[in-house]
This record gives C-alpha cells, sequence and structure tokens, in this order.
C-alpha cells in the first residue's frame, strides 16, 4: 500500500528499503506514477461525476459541471483519492475557486495538508499564480507560518515555503 501511495504522489519507481517513507521520490523508475495516477483516475473518475479519463471529465459530460468543486472540495478535505481521480480524469490542476481566486495548490497550503501541496506540485502547480488579493503560494504559506497556533504547525509552514521556494 504504501508502494501504491509513493508511486501515486511521488511519481514512479517504488520499492527497496525508502519505500514505506513518505517522501515523494526525486528520480521516477518507468513512469509508474503515471501509470498508477491514470488507473486510479479511471476508478475514481467515476465517482466525480465525469468518467475516468474522457472529455466529460472537465464539463460536457455527465455531471462534468461540478469537476471543480468536488476537486476543490478534495483539497479542502484531504481527499487525496479523489484529488489523483480529477486530475487523471483531466481536471486542470492550476484551476482557480471562483469566489476566493485561489488556486488549488494555494488552498491546499491554508488548509495544511503537505501532503496535497507535494502532490499538486509534482503535477504541474503553477507557484507563482496570484489569487483575487495578489498573493501567490509562497505569500501565503509565509502568512500561515506567521499565525500558527503552535511550533510543530509553524515547523510545517515554514516547511511548506522552502518548498514552494525551490519550484519557483
Amino acid at each position: 500500500m504504501d508502494q501504491l501511495i509513493s508511486g501515486l504522489l511521488g511519481g514512479g519507481g517504488g520499492g527497496g528499503a525508502n519505500a514505506g517513507d513518505n517522501q515523494p521520490q526525486q528520480q521516477g523508475g518507468g513512469g509508474n506514477g503515471n501509470q498508477l495516477a491514470n488507473m486510479a483516475g479511471e476508478l475514481i473518475g467515476g465517482f466525480l461525476g465525469g468518467g475516468g479519463g474522457g472529455s466529460g471529465a472537465l464539463g460536457g459530460g455527465a455531471g462534468g459541471g461540478d469537476i471543480l468543486s468536488t476537486l476543490f472540495n478534495a483539497v479542502k478535505g484531504g481527499d487525496i483519492g479523489s484529488i489523483l481521480g480529477a486530475l487523471a480524469g483531466g481536471a486542470d490542476v492550476n484551476a482557480k475557486d471562483t469566489s476566493s481566486g485561489n488556486t488549488l495548490l494555494q488552498m491546499a497550503i491554508m488548509t495544511g495538508i503537505t501532503e496535497i501541496v507535494k502532490l499538486l506540485l509534482n503535477r504541474g502547480a503553477n507557484v507563482n499564480e496570484t489569487n483575487a488579493e495578489g498573493k501567490d503560494a509562497v505569500r501565503i504559506a509565509q502568512e500561515q507560518a506567521e499565525k500558527a497556533p503552535d511550533e510543530d504547525s509553524k515547523v510545517k509552514y515554514e516547511q511548506m515555503v522552502q518548498l514552494l521556494q525551490e519550484k519557483q
């Protein structure tokens, strides 16, 4: 199971001594992550209302108009499986919430779920995209660190800042 999750989050390879840790792999081992993500999309996509892989996943198909709200709710709720399914089904990793202008990445940062932040970055999320307030992902993570309720949360957000700055 750890190998499956690692492949889905990190993009390939897996196994070996470090298969159980939660670190995404830096180098893929033959593209297994994309294959796993596509399989997850096929399996999960049907639950999202648009099918796993066709054009209906983004609109025009049965229930396709709800794919973005489902995706944003999945980010808020930490539902990695639904996120993978929507992305594999063709959802835009840089989609913005219509009310706040926040991207999926920005929302994941505000939610504080590092694994989803890493997943979205691995799928090509744009770190420099700004929301309706003109804030990018790095600034949002910095603000979260500044107002963190405890030291553990502060450290988590500071690590996110570092991760995001590496992707700029």
